[in-house]
């Protein structure tokens, strides 16, 4: 997969999954092959981090991707989160509960976390299959890039979050 270090260049693909080959190791399979961790497309530097690169390039792989750029800029967390609420429904994406954002994660389906920072740009997060009982885990890239960490360690006190499904 080319992963170019500069955020604003689109990666391309090895493959795209497509809703007929949605499972849970599909989907941790497309999270593990984007590196989060190790890639320099995706390190924190100069007070930037990289979350709605990460989100992007992760939905692009599973063929339901969210814009990194629409209209006259880039989208940061918050304007992602706008997007899904406005434009997502016309693409396949809806604002579901923590439990339904489990268990469509667990099946398969893109999950995004999600944190609106009144303050600031927010903060974006890809949901792993995680089973009940237990925590939810996620991949992310910001402050410290995860590819499998809590939702607590990814999101500290931050919330509310709202979830996203692509289904």
């Amino acid at each position: 997969m080319l992963q170019p270090d500069d955020q604003w260049k689109p990666i391309e693909p090895d493959v795209v999954w497509d809703e007929s080959s949605r499972s849970a190791v599909a989907l941790g399979a497309v999270l593990d092959s984007l590196n989060v961790e190790t890639v320099k497309r995706y390190q924190p530097g100069d007070g930037k981090t990289w979350c709605n690169v990460y989100v992007n390039d992760a939905t692009l792989c599973l063929g339901c991707g969210v814009p990194h750029f629409a209209g006259l800029g880039e989208l940061n967390a918050n304007g992602t989160i706008m997007w899904l609420r406005s434009a997502g429904r016309d693409h396949g994406w809806r604002e579901v509960g923590e439990q339904t954002a489990r268990a469509e994660a667990l099946k398969g389906s893109p999950t995004i976390v999600a944190w609106e920072n009144p303050h600031g740009h927010g903060h974006l997060a890809m949901v792993r299959p995680s089973p009940e009982p237990g925590p939810i885990y996620i991949a992310q890239a910001g402050a410290v890039n995860h590819n499998l960490c809590t939702l607590s360690m990814g999101f500290g006190g931050a919330g509310p979050l709202a979830y996203f499904v692509h289904a």
